[in-house]
């Protein structure tokens, strides 16, 4: 049970550690005289295009 409970707690710190951050993006609607407007927006770099 020690042994269980010591390989539990490294896994948790490591993986924990090892985690990565997501990427999110910003998107919204509006109405406006009877017409919809959607916009969106990537909130991160596309390396290689130009």
């Amino acid at each position: 049970m020690k042994y269980y409970k010591r390989f539990l707690i490294i896994n948790v710190l490591l993986f924990s550690l090892a985690s990565q951050t997501g990427q999110a993006c910003t998107t919204f609607s509006l109405a406006h005289d009877g017409q919809q407007v959607f916009g969106k927006n990537y909130d991160w770099h596309l390396y290689g295009l130009k």
